[in-house]
């Protein structure tokens, strides 16, 4: 990263500094980030299985996902299968850590507040939108450690933890 704009010397040699400085935190960051993204989406996994036996233990039923039951009703093409399961996997975590990690979560940082209330506050619509109800517990579990991982890990740290849980979830259903 150089930087050619008209200022004294000392400055463009500050700028570039600067710029330097941050491409190398960048770069440490994404060392971070895969380590903090892999570890997330198995400690997601973790809290959302636990939850999940929870809630049908309490409830003496089942409790799948939505996801889960349009895969098991889906019959004839395997094209549209596959594709389906390829969007679980990759096409959601993508677009909802985009929305609720990347969109919710950078709005209430920016405003002044805490990463942990910006966690708890991406965290509560991310289980809500879902429209799971017998889901609600695993899926704030799932928002409040995704909203962890994006604060140590970045937006990509966590994209790559909802990838980790939703392809672990695509497996089953396959």
């Amino acid at each position: 990263n150089v930087a050619d704009i008209a200022i004294p010397a000392t400055g463009t040699y500050v700028v570039r500094v600067y710029l330097m400085r941050n491409a190398a935190r960048r770069n440490e960051a994404s060392d971070y980030t895969l380590g903090i993204g892999l570890a997330g989406g198995i400690a997601t996994l973790v809290a959302m299985t636990v939850l999940t036996s929870v809630t049908a233990e309490l409830l003496n039923q089942e409790v799948t996902s939505a996801g889960a039951d349009v895969a098991e009703s889906m019959t004839g093409s395997t094209v549209a299968f596959v594709l389906f399961l390829a969007l679980i996997a990759v096409g959601a975590p993508f677009v909802e850590e985009l929305a609720f990690r990347g969109l919710v979560w950078g709005a209430v940082v920016k405003h002044g507040w805490s990463p942990w209330v910006a966690t708890v506050i991406a965290g509560v619509p991310f289980a809500l939108l879902h429209v799971e109800p017998l889901r609600v517990a695993p899926l704030l579990a799932a928002g409040i450690v995704l909203g962890i991982v994006r604060q140590y890990g970045g937006l990509s740290g966590a994209m790559l933890a909802h990838c980790v849980v939703n392809s672990i979830g695509v497996i089953g259903i396959a």
